[in-house]
């Protein structure tokens, strides 16, 4: 349930923005009733920052793979990163706009827990 939820919002916020989105198009998107979204999470921006986060921890993830994989050589190194990140990019183009137009709507211990994973990409890439 929590994955079609997500899969709803998803379409939802990237049609019409954060804001512009409320938990009864969330719901209607999913085939649901919207009281039985908090059944799965706290709220819209509970919602939002999931969105965020499962984006960021798999792009992280898939970049430090995609450099270690790439072995010692810095040029290599990069290729493999700049490959991956703009692949991931491409396959969910809904999910890294979220990413990147919404995160001024998470609540502080959200907006911290994913500028630090956006942080750790950075460092992959320096």
């Amino acid at each position: 349930m929590a994955a079609r939820i997500l899969r709803a919002a998803t379409g939802a916020i990237a049609e019409k923005g954060f804001n512009g989105t409320n938990i009864r198009d969330i719901g209607a998107r999913g085939g649901m009733s919207s009281g039985s979204l908090y059944n799965h999470f706290a709220s819209k921006t509970d919602i939002l920052a999931t969105i965020a986060l499962r984006g960021l921890i798999a792009l992280v993830t898939a970049s430090e793979r995609a450099k270690a994989d790439a072995g010692d050589d810095p040029r290599a190194q990069l290729d493999a990163l700049v490959a991956m990140h703009v692949g991931i990019h491409a396959a969910h183009p809904r999910e890294s706009a979220i990413g990147n137009a919404e995160l001024h709507n998470l609540d502080g211990a959200s907006y911290a827990e994913v500028v630090a994973y956006r942080d750790r990409q950075e460092r992959l890439f320096t």
